[in-house]
């Protein structure tokens, strides 16, 4: 499912069915578009990681990333951006990124350089994860079924932000477990199953930094 989400993520920030996947995807009639950024700081074609020097960079693109969803009349609360665990941890392992830490810039009481903690960059609150590990940096990303809406050419993405109406899930069925005894087996077999999609709502809600291409 995360991966699913992320995937859908992406596809509501830009088209990403081509070998440079930075196309903004054109929004219902009237209405914007999404946000792509694009800088060869972030880092080089199919490595999914912000580089040390690149965080300058990522923090200049999340300020033009808030300035562009304003401009758009995106919600200023609940802003999210999703980095891997690497690119969190240069972020914060950076002159750039202790500043986020200060105090001075950026007050929220959780921010920690001895934790290693940062909340938020221009507003998005800074999400790390291991599944975006897997997705970012794939030349073809495999996450799984109904790859039309969660699949694409993500050899350049570094980071995807967005506020939580740019894509919604419809649960036909709710995660749930089975379990039944096999005495052959001496053991449990156990499955759980779920029925749901997910798919794009507002494509301005959404955002995506890439890298370079080559």
């Amino acid at each position: 499912m995360d991966k699913h989400l992320i995937g859908v993520a992406l596809n509501t920030a830009a088209n990403f069915t081509t070998n440079d996947p930075v196309a903004r995807v054109n929004a219902v009639s009237g209405l914007p578009s999404s946000t792509v950024i694009t800088a060869n700081a972030l880092g080089t074609n199919g490595t999914s990681d912000i580089p040390d020097g690149g965080v300058a960079t990522f923090i200049d693109s999340m300020f033009d990333m808030a300035a562009q969803f304003d401009e758009k009349n995106v919600p200023s609360e609940e802003r999210y951006v999703v980095l891997t665990p690497q690119s969190y941890y240069n972020i914060v392992n950076t002159d750039e990124g202790k500043d986020l830490i200060n105090r001075d810039y950026n007050p929220d009481p959780s921010n920690s350089f001895v934790n290693a903690q940062i909340a938020s960059v221009a507003g998005f609150r800074m999400i790390r994860s291991n599944i975006a590990a897997q997705v970012y940096g794939a030349t073809v990303a495999n996450t799984g079924k109904g790859d039309n809406n969660y699949g694409g050419l993500f050899s350049r993405v570094k980071a995807v932000a967005f506020q939580k109406q740019a894509f919604g899930t419809v649960k036909l069925l709710d995660l749930a477990m089975e379990s039944e005894y096999e005495i052959r087996l001496q053991g449990h077999l156990m499955v759980a199953k779920y029925a749901m999609g997910h798919g794009a709502l507002r494509h301005e809600c959404a955002g995506v930094l890439a890298g370079a291409d080559g």
